[in-house]
């Protein structure tokens, strides 16, 4: 029943015959750019060294491709707050200083690159909130689940397609293999990149995708269900290792991001103009022990101390790639840098496809500030700064204040807040000021 989803980009297609000229009259248009959200994903679980327990060749060969950010942070602890950073550019209240958060309230991300001339389409997750429904104001197609408690059923009865529910049929009968909805994504991402490249009749032809899987993260609702947060789907590679089934699930959900990442690049590849396509990789939320896992088993948070829940490095650090040979380069990014400012910097690349320079020099321009969390949760810190290499984190509930030398203690035992007053009191008065408008 692959027709599904086929049909529905095929929309798009008909779409773009009656609509070309207006494209082919915009001789300069931005780039064709793949946005994908992951989540649940910590600085530690790319890559491929022989001692890694689960290797990411695709991603790998993204990153050695193009840019790493090292230190490249979260804005919130909460989930839907970081995808609402991403899709509109806005900090959470306090996350940054002199940031006027509702003059870019209505800056949705999709609507930016639909008001340049892109065709513009959001599969997988939709985490919008108080963003509302994603086709309309933000984007042209919505193929997926509006919300995570929609998104938790790895085989629902239905999805969404635009503005209403396309009912899954496969997945109410008893009778039939049912349909993992995250494939249906897949193909659906793969179909949107074919149908929309340029061809001869429109060369200017530009679209953007962002692609949000939910099955590398827990789901809370199913760990409720099955003690397990995460879905066994088929034979695993994993199956044989000693550990606990939900670590091995886990295991093979960054193996299957992977092995998607990889047959997105490949269709990029086929279809794709040199020059004209820029992938980015960020992730909504970061190392955690959900799900019945322990983020240290796979060595989730990297180098780093933390986990979901703290505001540890190994918590707020995210992986984040962007790939644009022909103008961004390759090389790593070492400066502080939040999923806000990824989209100003799409938002650039909306416009005159004339981006040049590393991607690093585009990213400096962004962040100018220091940045803050104001975690109001459980867990065991209350207020956060990073400036520079400097890091003040305040505990709760005694107020305790500990400052940290990012450069040179990057798991953050040794505080240095006797050491330096002046920085310990510049950064305290920051985080009250934010404090005060949170």
């Amino acid at each position: 029943m692959m027709f599904h989803y086929r049909f529905f980009f095929l929309i798009a297609a008909m779409t773009l015959v009656h609509g070309g000229a207006d494209l082919a009259a915009q001789s300069k248009v931005g780039p064709n750019v793949l946005l994908v959200i992951a989540r649940g994903i910590g600085p530690g679980d790319i890559g491929s060294g022989e001692e890694r327990k689960v290797k990411t060749p695709n991603l790998s060969k993204l990153m050695e491709q193009g840019t790493r950010f090292d230190r490249f942070y979260l804005n919130s602890v909460d989930e839907e707050e970081n995808f609402h950073a991403l899709m509109t550019g806005s900090y959470p209240k306090g996350g940054a200083e002199g940031e006027d958060a509702a003059s870019r309230n209505n800056r949705g991300l999709g609507n930016v690159f639909k008001g340049k001339g892109h065709r513009t389409a959001f599969i997988g997750c939709w985490q919008g909130g108080p963003l509302g429904h994603p086709t309309g104001r933000y984007f042209d197609e919505f193929f997926g689940a509006n919300g995570r408690s929609e998104a938790e059923d790895p085989y629902p009865i239905f999805v969404h397609r635009n503005e209403r529910k396309f009912e899954i049929y496969e997945n109410r009968s008893k009778f039939r293999e049912k349909k993992y909805v995250e494939d249906m994504y897949l193909n659906a991402c793969l179909n949107f990149i074919r149908i929309n490249q340029p061809i001869r009749q429109f060369p200017d032809r530009r679209w953007f995708l962002a692609y949000a899987p939910f099955f590398t993260g827990p789901a809370e609702g199913l760990a409720e269900r099955t003690g397990n947060g995460f879905v066994k789907h088929g034979i695993s590679e994993f199956d044989p290792e000693k550990w606990a089934q939900s670590e091995k699930n886990k295991a093979d959900q960054i193996r299957r991001l992977d092995r998607f990442m990889g047959q997105l690049m490949d269709r990029v590849a086929r279809t794709e103009i040199p020059g004209k396509t820029a992938v980015v990789l960020v992730t909504v939320s970061g190392a955690h022990n959900d799900g019945g896992t322990k983020a240290s088993l796979l060595g989730s948070q990297g180098k780093h101390l933390g986990e979901k829940g703290t505001l540890f490095e190994g918590a707020l650090r995210v992986p984040a790639i962007v790939w644009w040979p022909e103008q961004v380069g390759a090389g790593s990014y070492g400066h502080p840098v939040s999923l806000a400012n990824v989209h100003s910097v799409l938002a650039g690349w909306s416009g005159t496809g004339a981006v040049q320079g590393t991607a690093p020099s585009l990213f400096k321009k962004e962040q100018k500030n220091a940045l803050i969390w104001n975690h109001h949760g459980e867990g065991p810190h209350s207020q956060a700064i990073v400036d520079g290499k400097w890091k003040l984190i305040v505990e709760k509930p005694s107020g305790q204040r500990r400052l940290y030398d990012l450069e040179s203690d990057q798991d953050e035992t040794l505080d240095r807040s006797g050491e330096q007053p002046v920085v310990l009191e510049r950064l305290t008065q920051r985080l009250k000021a934010s404090q005060s408008e949170d």
